[in-house]
């Protein structure tokens, strides 16, 4: 496993079943609560070992891979908000600010469905900062090369940004 933390090596697929699948047939609390801790374990290791990846991904500036490490993260833990904001930032750094706000969104819907909560305010923070930079800050997109799929929709796009920068301290999924 320790192969993992290398960026130049693929993730193995197995990573994305459930640790110990079918040893929850006993009867028995004991076991059923050891298989939960031993489940957690691993999974715990895995981020470890996924966390060392993206460092080294870091390091040898390999975003594509990076992006790839963090998907698989938030595949193993989607309400990690330090992932997701991470995600978040990887995709604007490549361009891709509509898979940044797709992560918030799927981000928020988790956490709601599991935890019954919306995103922190950093996280929220964060993501009004990025639809911000990513419409006003970036008007050369178009002469990069950069398809904007927002041309001739100013008005909607302001509405949206007063919106967001006007927020009720609700939780704004666009």
């Amino acid at each position: 496993l320790n192969s993992i933390t290398d960026p130049n090596m693929p993730i193995p697929e197995e990573i994305h079943s459930e640790p110990l699948k079918g040893l929850d047939t006993s009867d028995s609390e004991e076991f059923y609560e050891w298989a939960e801790r031993s489940r957690e374990y691993v999974k715990n290791k895995l981020l470890t070992l996924l966390k060392k990846r993206a460092a080294a991904c870091y390091d040898v500036k390999n975003k594509d891979q990076l992006q790839y490490t963090l998907e698989t993260m938030l595949r193993l833990d989607p309400i990690d908000e330090d992932t997701v904001l991470e995600l978040m930032e990887t995709y604007c750094d490549t361009g891709q600010d509509g898979k940044a706000a797709d992560a918030y969104n799927t981000y928020a819907a988790k956490l709601d469905e599991r935890l019954g909560m919306a995103p922190s305010e950093r996280a929220a923070a964060f993501f009004k900062k990025i639809i911000n930079s990513s419409l006003y800050s970036k008007p050369d997109r178009a002469e990069t090369g950069s398809k904007d799929k927002f041309w001739c929709r100013q008005s909607e796009l302001e509405q949206i940004i007063d919106a967001l920068k006007g927020g009720t301290g609700g939780n704004n999924i666009i």
